[in-house]
């Protein structure tokens, strides 16, 4: 667009437009400048110990506490006690408490647990429902031991039974362990153990029989016969082998069976053998289902070995709580669940090489909280509940705050390890299903992570995040500019109010001819300037969001229009808008005086307007508006320079003349306009018709 500036408009509206704009301009140079001063130490130390008391939400407390509840029940299982042990929480320590309780992180209607809940279904083989045990017994008259024992080998009948062709038993075998299960119930422990000893003979490599064996012999041992231990271990090993006609799932119990049991009497052994038969899989556990995987089982094992002594922990432990902490969902709230009350003591020595690698956790889980508060307090600080920058601007004008607004507005704003529910320590892991993330396109923001986002904001990886996906900090300094930007428009509004008063307004709206949005940040800035955003994260934001350029008579209705849906790529485009914009209205050839005068002229070719007549006297006013001078100053002026030289005679008849003169001069500038307008009038008129009859066919 060629832009005439031989007769600039002076308008105060246009010039105070301009003068808000390099204030506004200046405003976000000091911006610009005072983020680059800022320095983020990148290098900040955290010195250990001591360590931290991560504050832990009871929602997620309470599912691990089950975990380890079951564990424990199931190491007393046979116990003549018969009662959950009570667990050791670790010992205690003098550290700093770090809770974001602090912080007033409210809790929240639908809870973050309830999807990872979902995923933590543990199965035991040491659980079967009492609903469905055989009602011929009289559990009323037997120990709580005695209960669990039937309980188990009842399960393991019933697991027999129903795949007795799989695992290639005969229907003689079956009934022979019915009826040590029948002699169970009726309180005949040692019937029972004699009828499993005799079927053993006939199939030596059954591995139910030889899993009913061995919890038998440890229901013994739990009782005081001590001298059946050995026997104990020997059926729950040859239970233990690998065999093809065993499904995974249930050899995986048996070994979990044997662990177990033997943590009660040799710990070193029993860690010995999960590391032989690989229970504690930190692979899977970083993968699929994560903690919940293979029915638990790992995890249960875990919970296990964090009631064993630390010390016997090695160096392929600590490897493996390295390896889930850092890379599988959950990772975090499994150490500081699990591990941690455990290993704390350990890390505490500063010459124990052996867990010298969780530094590295405690150090990434300092600097990931310290990311986290800070954002938090960001947010309670500077904007309100419903997610609003505050001092709240009547637009959201950019991509970036209507991003952060709607972010805010998905849901409350988790707690720290509510976070690392469903994301990874080294922010490569995030959950796709869990809430909020199946309403995130509802909301206006397809395509994005909502635990993503909040991993990557509080990462403590080098490189990897910072306030790139929620830039609370950033937008901070512009809330009193997007307020200038509010008052910047109603400038300019009060500008096109000037030029278009609301009774002209009313004639030449059908009749103005359209801005384009496009054309004014590129009358400012150049053609190939805030085409896409610069900040690649936003691009798929702005395709979304950004569907056409809006156009329309006014400037002021297509900003706004932008600002309200928050369209501006960054606070430079809505600059580039108004200067163009300014530049633009108060042209010559295309500024919106001139518009809105052709506006006019073509109010008056509409035959079928009734409103023709009044658009003329419009036009009249707006003729003598814009030449009063003419009529008022310079005919006057001419006439008292022609008096003076040429004329003659008294004062008195010299003042007569002058004024005859110039009422004369006026009404005869008044009759040559009013003919002219006519005549401009008749002539649009003719060019209409003569128009219309080219158009007519011969």
């Amino acid at each position: 667009m060629k832009l005439n500036y031989m007769s600039e408009s002076n308008s105060k509206m246009v010039e105070k437009l301009k003068k808000q704009i390099q204030l506004i301009k200046s405003s976000l140079v000091d911006i610009k400048n005072q983020r680059e001063a800022e320095v983020y130490d990148k290098a900040q130390a955290f010195k250990f110990p001591p360590f931290p008391n991560y504050n832990i939400s009871d929602e997620i407390a309470a599912v691990f506490k089950s975990v380890r509840d079951e564990v424990l029940a199931e190491k007393s299982i046979y116990s003549t006690a018969s009662k959950l042990e009570t667990a050791e929480e670790g010992s205690e320590h003098t550290g700093p408490i770090v809770s974001d309780d602090a912080l007033n992180v409210p809790h929240v209607e639908h809870s973050y647990v309830t999807d990872f809940v979902g995923h933590i279904d543990t199965f035991s083989i040491f659980e079967y429902p009492n609903e469905k045990l055989p009602s011929q017994f009289k559990f009323e008259d037997m120990s709580q031991a005695d209960i669990n024992l039937f309980k188990v080998l009842y399960g393991e009948l019933e697991y027999a039974t129903e795949n007795m062709a799989a695992l290639g038993y005969n229907i003689a075998v079956i009934n022979k362990m019915k009826t040590a299960v029948e002699s169970l119930g009726f309180g005949r422990t040692n019937d029972a153990l004699t009828v499993l000893r005799t079927a053993k003979k006939n199939a030596p490599n059954n591995r139910s029989i030889s899993f009913m064996l061995s919890q038998i012999y440890y229901y013994k041992v739990a009782h005081g016969s001590n001298e059946m231990l050995p026997e104990a271990r020997g059926e729950a090993k040859k239970a233990s082998l690998y065999s093809e006609e065993v499904n995974k799932a249930q050899l995986n119990q048996y070994r979990y069976s044997y662990v177990m049991h033997e943590s009660n009497y040799d710990q070193s052994k029993s860690l010995n053998l999960i590391r032989d038969y690989y229970l504690l899989n930190p692979e899977s556990l970083t993968e699929g289902r994560g903690l919940g995987v293979h029915d638990g089982i790992h995890l249960k094992t875990w919970v296990l070995l964090s009631t064993m002594d630390p010390g016997l922990l090695t160096s392929y432990e600590v490897e493996s709580i390295l390896s889930i902490t850092l890379t599988a969902a959950t990772g975090v709230n499994f150490y500081l669940n699990v591990i941690r009350p455990q290993i704390l003591m350990r890390l505490s020595d500063k010459d124990d090489a052996v867990v010298k690698p969780l530094y590295k956790i405690e150090e990434m889980l300092a600097k990931s909280y310290q990311h986290y508060a800070e954002i938090v307090d960001t947010i309670q600080q500077n904007f309100d509940a419903h997610g609003n920058l505050m001092p709240q601007s009547e637009y959201v004008w950019t991509l970036e705050h209507r991003y952060v607004n709607l972010l805010l507005k998905a849901a409350p704003i988790p707690r720290f390890d509510e976070i690392y529910l469903y994301t990874s320590l080294d922010a490569k892991r995030h959950s796709a299903e869990a809430y909020p993330n199946r309403a995130m396109a509802a909301m206006g923001l397809s395509n994005v992570n909502y635990w993503q986002v909040w991993s990557l904001a509080i990462t403590a990886v080098e490189g990897k995040g910072g306030a790139r996906t929620l830039p609370v900090k950033r937008l901070i300094p512009y809330a009193e500019i997007y307020r200038k930007f509010d008052r910047l428009l109603e400038v300019l509004q009060e500008y096109e109010k000037e030029v278009v008063p609301d009774e002209k307004w009313e004639l030449i709206e059908k009749y103005m001819p359209d801005y384009e949005y496009s054309v004014f940040p590129l009358v400012a800035a150049g053609p190939d300037a805030f085409q896409t955003p610069s900040n690649p994260y936003y691009l798929n934001f702005y395709r979304q969001w950004v569907t056409h350029k809006p156009k329309g008579p006014l400037p002021s209705e297509l900003i706004k229009t932008y600002a309200d849906n928050g369209h501006f790529i960054d606070p430079d485009e809505v600059i580039a808008a108004f200067e163009g914009i300014a530049r633009v209205i108060s042209d010559d050839v295309h500024g919106l005086k001139t518009r809105a005068k052709e506006a006019l002229k073509q109010c008056l070719k509409d035959k079928k307007n009734a409103s023709a007549d009044k658009a003329k006297d419009m036009l009249r006013d707006s003729h003598f508006k814009d030449y009063w001078w003419l009529y008022a100053i310079v005919l006057p002026l001419s006439v008292l320079t022609f008096f003076i030289v040429f004329g003659s005679g008294g004062s008195s008849s010299g003042l007569m003349m002058l004024i005859l003169i110039v009422l004369g001069a006026g009404g005869l500038g008044y009759m040559i306009y009013n003919y002219a307008s006519k005549l401009e009038g008749d002539d649009a008129l003719d060019e209409d018709e003569s128009e219309t009859k080219e158009k007519e066919p011969e």
